[in-house]
């Protein structure tokens, strides 16, 4: 859970980062946001399939054989968390400049912390609804 929190922290930031340049040199408009946002999914979806796959590589190595289901689940958090956490930081960042406060608001407490909450939902949900089925 720690490694699947850090790394969508991270991404989080890159993607905020990237945005609030963007923003910060005119590159982008706030009218933009959904343009940005179809161009960050795309990248999301690489980068969430290249680090779950890493992850659950790691944690198939690392799990007994009789449960390297917990691997795959491992590997679907963490792609779900990189990709709301790169879509979110683009998004939180273009809604800020909407309403006019500073974006650079966001920056890391608020972001990580929702996307910490995020992790561990939905972590926990898939490992309960997981073991449901393996007892099955």
């Amino acid at each position: 859970m720690p490694i699947v929190s850090n790394t969508s922290g991270n991404v989080a930031i890159q993607a905020l980062s990237v945005t609030l340049r963007g923003l910060g040199v005119g590159e982008v408009v706030p009218k933009d946001t959904l343009k940005i946002v179809c161009k960050e999914i795309l990248a999301d979806l690489s980068t969430a399939l290249a680090l779950s796959l890493a992850l659950g590589l790691l944690s198939l190595i690392w799990s007994p054989p009789q449960k390297q289901w917990i691997a795959l689940v491992a590997a679907m958090v963490m792609a779900i968390n990189v990709f709301v956490a790169a879509t979110l930081g683009t998004l939180l960042t273009m809604g800020l400049k909407r309403i006019n406060p500073d974006p650079a608001l966001i920056r890391g407490p608020l972001l990580t912390t929702v996307l910490d909450a995020v992790g561990f939902l939905t972590f926990l949900s898939l490992v309960s609804i997981a073991l449901k089925i393996v007892r099955c």
